[in-house]
């Protein structure tokens, strides 16, 4: 359910590009080089909360994961070693309340639960942190937020990831992340074969 935004970018390119400090505040201008780069969600509920836990650049929208390969093994072993984790192993606010997919009875049934253990690790685990690089790194402008962009545009590119409704564009005008992830229709497979079919099609445009 997601799909490449541009035909010129490989996931090489994609990853040259977007692990360069070169944007936002405290910028280094070094090119890193993560295990991991995952994108930060743009609006809702999961910014809210993120705000409300105090994540700063630690708030995932995983629906895409940009890997290298050789540098992977430590993240994702300390996260599927988090899968033993219980509701002590929680982000908790300032009313002693834990972030919502964590408690034991909801864990297994909520979608955003293997989400939220990527962030608490990114947050708990100092060599995870130094090997995931959120993107994009600049604040939003309406909120000043560091966990949400609040917009797509020319000040908060590049990205890896935005969530889109039922189409996707094949190599579009404008600032856009590098891939479209099709969020409202994941149980719809004709539409995303339809899509997909559209955009190799236009492959070589």
């Amino acid at each position: 359910d997601a799909f490449l935004t541009y035909s010129r970018w490989s996931p090489t390119s994609m990853y040259e590009m977007l692990a360069f400090d070169g944007y936002g505040g405290n910028a280094t201008m070094e090119q890193l080089q993560p295990g991991l780069i995952v994108n930060k969600p743009t609006t809702g509920w999961l910014c809210a909360q993120c705000e409300n836990y105090t994540l700063g650049h630690g708030c995932f929208n995983s629906g895409a994961l940009l890997w290298h390969r050789s540098k992977a093994a430590p993240i994702l072993r300390a996260w599927w070693d988090s899968r033993l984790d219980d509701e002590n192993d929680n982000f908790v606010n300032d009313r002693g309340e834990g972030l919502y997919g964590w408690n034991t009875a909801d864990r297994a049934g909520n979608d955003m639960g293997e989400q939220n253990r990527l962030m608490y690790v990114y947050a708990t685990n100092p060599r995870v942190r130094s090997l995931i690089w959120p993107v994009p790194r600049q604040k939003s402008e309406q909120f000043q937020s560091e966990s949400c962009p609040d917009i797509v545009d020319e000040n908060h590119v590049p990205c890896l990831q935005q969530d889109t409704a039922i189409t996707a564009e094949w190599n579009p005008k404008g600032p856009h992340c590098l891939i479209r992830h099709m969020t409202d229709v994941k149980d719809t497979m004709d539409v995303i074969t339809q899509t997909a079919e559209l955009l190799l099609r236009h492959s070589d445009s």
